[in-house]
Parts: structure tokens; sequence; C-alpha cells
């Protein structure tokens, strides 16, 4: 029934949380929130928009990793990714921080549990963000993804970091 898929979706959501705001927390220097957001729109592979539960509009940045650029070569097939993920769902975001652009910056739990910052890394079509903090987690992961040849890594050549496109774009500044 209705009633049940919701319960099950509760409990599923409150085990995550209870796994995640451990980690998070020892990780975070303030505080970490949980923030419900419903995706309504895909930026790219790192960033989405969606709503709160009392319809005011947020938009999300995905801690620990960088995601290709949409300019950027297989840019366009890591934002698919992204929107396979996320487009139309509800999830959970713990957080404890805004950027300057106002953006939360957190980690997402998915409704089926698995965390988006993860998936996006392990399926090859972000890298880690060391510039804002060391992840053995995040870094074994996109190793990972490189030795096994998925997303942007089954293609040969060099890659170049989303950080260092964003860089070169806006003129070495």
């Amino acid at each position: 029934s209705t009633t049940m898929k919701i319960f099950r979706k509760l409990l599923l959501f409150g085990a995550a949380f209870l796994f995640l705001l451990a980690a998070l927390t020892a990780q975070a220097q303030q505080p970490t929130q949980l923030t419900i957001v419903h995706v309504t729109h895909v930026k790219d592979a790192d960033t989405f928009d969606g709503v709160i539960c009392d319809s005011s509009p947020v938009t999300v940045r995905l801690e620990w990793i960088d995601a290709l650029e949409k300019d950027q070569p297989q840019g366009q097939q890591a934002k698919a990714y992204a929107d396979s993920l996320l487009t139309g769902k509800t999830v959970l975001v713990y957080w404890h921080k805004k950027d300057g652009y106002g953006r939360l910056i957190g980690t997402v739990v998915l409704p089926n549990g698995d965390t988006l910052n993860a998936e996006v890394i392990r399926a090859g079509w972000a890298m880690h963000y060391y510039e804002y903090g060391r992840s053995e987690y995040y870094a074994n992961m996109e190793l990972e993804a490189m030795q096994a040849g998925r997303g942007m890594w089954r293609m040969p050549g060099a890659k170049i970091a989303p950080w260092v496109w964003r860089k070169e774009r806006r003129g070495g500044k």
C-alpha cells in the first residue's frame, strides 16, 4: 500500500541519517544539518536545484567531489547520469555550510539509501575535490573508477580536472 511505501522510505531515510550523521559530524567543523529536498532541476553532475518542505527554493552542491562541467568533454554524459538518479526525486541533504553562491554544500542520500556523491565519483563522472578537504574514501573511489575505466576514464588521453577547466575558461583567474 502507499502508506507502507512511505513508511519504508522513512525508515530507510532514518537509517541513512544515523549512519551519515556520525560520519559527517566527525568531518564537519560546523554542526551538520539535515534538509529534505525535492529535486526540480539538475544543473550538472554535482549541482542541482530543488525545493524544501516549505516550498523555498534551494541549490545543492555535492561536497568532496567535482564533476565534469557541462561544456567539458563528456560533461553532458555526466549530467545525464546525475539527472537519471535525481530528477523528480526527494532526497536527504546533510550539510554544514553554504558557499559564496548560497548553495548548500553537503552529502546527498538518494531514496535507495546510496549517496549521490559516491555514485557520481564511482561511475567515473567526477574527481575527488581535494582542494576543499581530503577524503581517503572519495580518493579511493576515484582510483577505483579510473582503474575500472568507468565514465570519463574509459576514453584515452589526459583528463582535465573540472577545477582546472573552469580556471582556464576564466582566463587563468
